[in-house]
């Protein structure tokens, strides 16, 4: 059995699931989601607006104890209660060792799983996990065309704040107002846009209003988290934000067909050598060799546009 416990925001927790899905697919294992920290907390669902995320039986029984064994980090880390139940024995395991380590006991399961080089294998799972109920706002669909506008996703922060991170760190280094804008007028040089529609946390931000009086016919929207998520993944063009968020939204959609991806902070391919880096096994992997996907460098001042085979990431992933 796989005790799901939630880590991070709402695009991480689907990752959380996506990773635990993915070990019950191969080993037949059952899914337990903790209820303890959801979305809303009045909901009975491990994630309200995502009816596929949910607990799921094991294929095979046996008996069930208290799990020792806890699975974290990007590439999977297992930790061990030692015979004197205080100290914690850690090692990176590769997936074929975990798939074993969970046909043989139970697993706590609590991380950022962020590593595509895995979870790509699984795409069909993803766009199962990523299935929203959420309808769109009626306001929104009587002005929208999915085929002919522009979305850009700005997380909170991903516009002129936290000047100190570097463009290459081990952070989660945001968007400037100038950068921003910069790429949106790079894609317009690429794609005719008929409106575009800006999806942010805040919709009274200072500098998204900045943004949007910068670029014409533009409309800011912002309902709640899963709405937004739905509706990124409803767009042809999606100018996303360097999150989990808007990547997943387009990644797992059917209807997207190009995606404009700032490659900043942890993100970045980079940075692996930036002085504030972590261990190899804890690098954030959202490279993905699909050719709907446009990569912006934003530690390069000209911005440039690049695709999958031009990140040179094989050899460091």
């Amino acid at each position: 059995m796989i005790y799901l416990k939630w880590a991070g925001r709402m695009a991480n927790r689907l990752i959380e699931y996506l990773f635990a899905l993915a070990i019950h697919t191969e080993t037949g294992c059952g899914i337990k989601c903790n209820m303890d920290l959801v979305v809303e907390s009045l909901s009975n669902q491990p994630l309200p607006g995502f009816p596929n995320v949910k607990d799921r039986d094991a294929n095979f029984k046996h008996a069930v104890q208290e799990p020792t064994l806890f699975v974290g980090g990007q590439k999977p880390i297992v930790s061990e209660k030692a015979d004197d139940k205080e100290e914690i024995v850690r090692s990176v395991v590769s997936y074929e060792e975990l798939f074993d380590l969970a046909r043989k006991h139970d697993l706590e399961v609590q991380g950022f799983f962020q590593r595509l080089d895995f979870l790509s294998k699984y795409k069909d799972l993803a766009r199962e996990v990523c299935q929203s109920d959420s309808p769109i706002h009626p306001v929104i669909q009587t002005k929208v065309d999915y085929n002919n506008d522009l979305i850009i996703h700005l997380r909170y922060g991903d516009y002129d704040h936290n000047h100190g991170a570097d463009k290459i760190s081990w952070t989660h280094k945001p968007l400037e107002m100038e950068e921003v804008l910069s790429i949106y007028h790079k894609i317009r040089r690429q794609l005719v846009v008929k409106q575009t529609w800006i999806v942010c946390e805040h919709t009274d931000d200072v500098f998204v209003r900045k943004i949007a009086l910068s670029i014409p016919n533009s409309y800011i929207v912002s309902v709640s988290p899963v709405h937004d998520f739905t509706l990124i993944g409803k767009f042809r063009h999606v100018f996303a934000s360097p999150s989990t968020f808007s990547f997943m939204a387009a990644w797992t959609s059917d209807v997207t067909q190009r995606v404009f991806f700032p490659l900043v902070g942890a993100f970045h391919p980079k940075s692996h050598k930036a002085i504030d880096a972590d261990p190899p096994e804890c690098r954030w992997n959202l490279y993905v060799d699909d050719d709907r996907f446009t990569y912006i460098d934003v530690a390069d001042r000209e911005l440039p546009f690049l695709k999958y085979h031009q990140l040179g990431v094989e050899d460091i992933l």
